[in-house]
């Protein structure tokens, strides 16, 4: 535990954590621990070494407590610290706090005693959460959180954890994303071929009257949809652009070289050939693995079975009147 006060020896992000992990075992180890206990915990430990930076920071923010002297004008200082990152330093200039009049309302005896230590602790923890500098903490999050992408279908579960790890930086610099703004942020970094396969499937859901709009507007349901999608999909076999005229060039370049092959029909491209000759099952393969690839889409004039796969007995047929042809 120690370890994490440590941690806390200026205000930033750093500090945020780890007074929030001492909370939590704290509270673990002392389940009756009363948020005054924790607040005056807090103070004994960073004040406990006087020649720190900590110290000082600590004891300042105590004088501008006891100079308040009430929940509502220490609640008041939380509200400038979270807006501007400052303090009344004015309220700070008071010499012992011991002999101020209010020092006396801080007694943990009394009701009223509590409740001012526990705003004194909620104030000493607004000071040490916030950024050196607040904008530029928010700054630095938005453009982590812009520059986060989701290379592969097959990496969605990963980034979908990261993403939100990034968005909780992002809350904490003060940042606000809803979750419409958030959907279409996160839409937009996903692969273009999952973005295709999320907009039929919300397309299908509409048609059969699944679809309610809280699903493009609920994060968590969205995200879960997303997973969904990506899990249904088969390993990575789209190119960078997730399109499927050029995945079906690539295939007809590479996987059937020196084949007579014919794509047209099947992409609504120009027909695609190249030099030489090829066996009957290299062509009926190869216009296979394009229909497997191809899979749920249904092109006029082209010979597909009910499901969205190439017949294969069609394509036997085809490829025997063209060798049967002189």
């Amino acid at each position: 535990m120690w370890d994490e006060f440590e941690k806390i020896e200026r205000p930033g992000l750093q500090a945020e954590l780890a007074i929030d992990n001492l909370k939590h075992e704290s509270l673990a180890a002392f389940p009756a621990m009363r948020d005054c206990d924790w607040a005056g915990s807090l103070v004994e430990a960073l004040t406990l070494d006087p020649a720190r930076s900590r110290a000082t920071m600590v004891q300042n923010l105590l004088k501008v407590a006891v100079c308040c002297g009430t929940v509502e004008l220490i609640d008041a200082q939380i509200t400038q610290i979270n807006a501007t990152g400052l303090f009344n330093r004015k309220l700070a200039a008071a010499g012992d706090i011991r002999l101020e009049p209010n020092f006396q309302l801080f007694d943990t005896a009394t009701y009223d005693g509590q409740l001012l230590w526990d705003a004194t602790g909620r104030m000493i923890t607004a000071y040490l959460s916030r950024s050196r500098s607040s904008e530029q903490a928010k700054e630095r999050a938005e453009r982590t959180y812009a520059e986060l992408q989701c290379d592969s279908h097959e990496d969605v579960s990963i980034f979908l954890c990261t993403e939100a790890d990034y968005c909780d930086n992002l809350v904490r610099s003060k940042a606000f994303y809803s979750d419409y703004t958030r959907v279409g942020l996160v839409l937009k970094k996903l692969p273009g071929h999952l973005q295709a396969a999320y907009t039929a499937f919300k397309t299908r859901r509409k048609e059969s009257g699944e679809w309610s709009d809280a699903r493009g507007t609920d994060f968590d349901l969205f995200a879960n949809d997303i997973e969904i999608i990506a899990m249904s999909l088969p390993s990575d076999c789209w190119d960078e652009q997730g399109t499927r005229q050029s995945l079906l060039l690539t295939i007809a370049t590479t996987l059937t070289l020196n084949a007579r092959v014919r794509l047209a029909n099947l992409a609504g491209l120009h027909q695609v050939t190249t030099a030489g000759t090829t066996s009957l099952s290299e062509s009926a393969d190869s216009v296979l693995i394009a229909g497997t690839l191809m899979k749920g889409s249904h092109h006029s004039g082209s010979k597909w079975t009910n499901e969205g796969e190439p017949s294969f007995s069609a394509v036997r047929a085809s490829e025997s009147a063209k060798h049967s042809s002189p």
